[in-house]
């Protein structure tokens, strides 16, 4: 039994307390005191972390309660900054809770009523959401994030390696003098940071997926929701990420093919990163609908569609996702437009 602080104010309540504070959470160290001139002191042991709570309890609280008196008020001094603290609080309510509703049921009883005088009435409730539909809503708010966010992280250190790695190496005279014209050699890069971007953000999302499916969090996931993606879904995702990875690639390749080091392409890309990070957050947003003006959005718009596919509403969002594939493949074109000027630039390529 932990340390206690004050004499027992009320017996039966004081033996309710120490019960309640049996169990995973029994290391609370919580004092209950009569109102009086210490409290300032408890409140201070509170606020240096000596004590979790202080419960401060009215004089002649068990004579007036006894009495029936409805003016009665029990305080609960707490840090809400304080995990401990706000634990303790927590517990103190739930008790108190249970010791209000003991102290209602007794007077009932002395009044012969019963308890439907006072409650004639319960409220349930009834989640109307299927399985699938909780699976989606919770998955459709992560998984696209991190899709974009794998893309991104996938398409990046290739696009590095690739162009200002190469020049750093002194590696990328030796490619430009090979038969191969400038747009080819701009071709075989490209392919590569997309394709790792790709498998990047597709490895990720099965090393997820088994990782939630396994032990006691996938089997509790399993009872409250079922996520069931068709085919046909996976495909239309798919197909999204690559005019995506191809906006990634062209804007990567084309900074690393400006940087002039490993570490100075890195230090461009950073911000480039935050960029990419906010607007694919939107899946997060609530209240953020897809409409036709946020289809037009880069990265806002992707994210939202993967949102609904995954909620399983493809095929109600195919106008938003027809004006999104498009669009993205438009900013997808213009990146890949300004990449290969980039590497036709000698000034940027030879730049050291």
């Amino acid at each position: 039994e932990k340390q206690r602080y004050g004499p027992p104010v009320d017996t039966e309540f004081d033996i309710f307390l120490v019960e309640s504070q049996s169990g995973v959470n029994s290391f609370l160290n919580i004092a209950i005191e009569p109102a009086g001139s210490e409290e300032g002191a408890l409140n201070d042991r509170v606020k240096g972390k000596e004590l979790d709570a202080v419960l401060v309890i009215p004089p002649g609280f068990e004579s007036q309660l006894t009495g029936g008196d409805s003016n009665l008020n029990l305080r609960i001094n707490y840090v809400s900054t304080n995990e401990r603290s706000e634990k303790a609080y927590e517990r103190l309510r739930r008790s108190l809770g249970t010791y209000h509703r003991r102290i209602v049921d007794r007077r009932l009883a002395d009044a012969s009523l019963a308890p439907a005088t006072i409650e004639p009435f319960e409220t349930g409730q009834q989640d109307l959401a299927s399985g699938q539909e909780k699976a989606g809503e919770l998955f459709g708010r992560m998984l696209p994030y991190l899709i974009i966010l794998m893309t991104m992280q996938g398409a990046m250190f290739p696009a590095i390696s690739l162009a200002a790695g190469e020049k750093e190496q002194k590696t990328l005279e030796t490619l430009l003098s090979s038969p191969a014209s400038r747009m080819e050699l701009v071709t075989g890069k490209f392919g590569v940071i997309v394709l790792t971007g790709i498998i990047s953000a597709l490895l990720s999302l099965v090393g997820l997926y088994y990782g939630m499916s396994m032990g006691e969090l996938g089997s509790r996931l399993k009872q409250v929701m079922e996520l069931s993606i068709s085919l046909t879904d996976i495909a239309l995702a798919l197909l999204l990420v690559i005019p995506l990875a191809l906006v990634f690639a062209g804007a990567l390749l084309t900074i690393s093919v400006f940087a002039r080091s490993y570490r100075e392409a890195q230090s461009y890309m950073g911000p480039l990163m935050m960029v990419v990070i906010i607007p694919a957050f939107a899946s997060f947003l609530p209240g953020v609908e897809l409409d036709f003006k946020l289809a037009l959005v880069p990265v806002v718009n992707v994210s939202l569609v993967l949102k609904e596919i995954l909620a399983g509403k493809a095929m109600e969002i195919m106008p938003y996702y027809a004006l999104t594939f498009v669009s993205t493949l438009v900013i997808a074109v213009a990146a890949i437009w300004l990449c290969a000027r980039m590497f036709k630039n000698e000034s940027a390529i030879f730049k050291v």
